[in-house]
């Protein structure tokens, strides 16, 4: 039974994931006793259907009610019940293949592990959820300090209607809804200069790229 588990948790897909689990808890870890930030440049291109075309990543991270949590916590819990349910989808699933190893176990595996952290960002959302005012509230205490802050674009593009940019916050980044005047792209650097808000889930800033 034990080898089967190591066995299973060491192969793909799981093993994808629990690297990431492992990979994402230590650095959290580290920045949570030494006060590092410690950032990852993730591809937040891929993008959900929209007229705007400004959808990511950070989108489906509003959706699951991750959106008020800190990056690398989301992620690392987020990663630990992907490993979970992945581990037991490639146990039932994939015994039945004869050959777990060919090209059609690799598809299966692949699926699985993307549908397996999908599902997982919505029960990280849901078990976080109690939490989350913690963290709600130095974003609340930190509102003004918002403004004049620099930001990085993380969102293929930023419009006058949407974009997505991640700022510095006590916990570390945070992802914050954006909108400008001005024509901005992925990487770029800007200020924000005022906050709109929506309604009482949803705050929007104006930034203004950095010369």
């Amino acid at each position: 039974m034990e080898n089967t588990v190591i066995e299973n948790l060491t192969t793909f897909p799981t093993a994808v994931l629990s690297f990431l689990f492992c990979l994402g808890f230590i650095m959290m870890i580290i920045s949570m006793l030494s006060g590092m930030d410690i950032d990852f440049d993730f591809d937040t291109d891929l993008e959900l259907d929209g007229d705007n075309g400004a959808g990511s990543i950070g989108k489906v991270m509003v959706i699951s009610g991750l959106s008020k949590i800190p990056l690398m916590i989301g992620l690392t819990v987020t990663f630990f019940f992907a490993t979970l349910i992945c581990y037991f989808a490639q146990f039932i699933l994939l015994s039945f293949l004869d050959k777990p190893e060919s090209l059609f176990g690799y598809v299966i595996g692949t699926a699985l592990m993307f549908s397996s952290f999908f599902i997982s960002l919505f029960i990280a959302g849901f078990v976080l959820k109690p939490i989350e005012k913690i963290f709600d509230q130095d974003v609340s205490r930190a509102t003004f300090d918002f403004i004049n802050k620099a930001c990085i674009v993380t969102s293929p593009s930023v419009n006058e209607t949407n974009g997505e940019a991640s700022v510095k916050g006590v916990h570390g980044d945070y992802l914050i809804n954006v909108f400008s005047d001005e024509s901005l792209v992925k990487g770029d650097k800007a200020i924000i200069v005022k906050k709109e808000k929506l309604n009482d889930d949803y705050d929007k800033y104006f930034i203004k790229k950095l010369s």
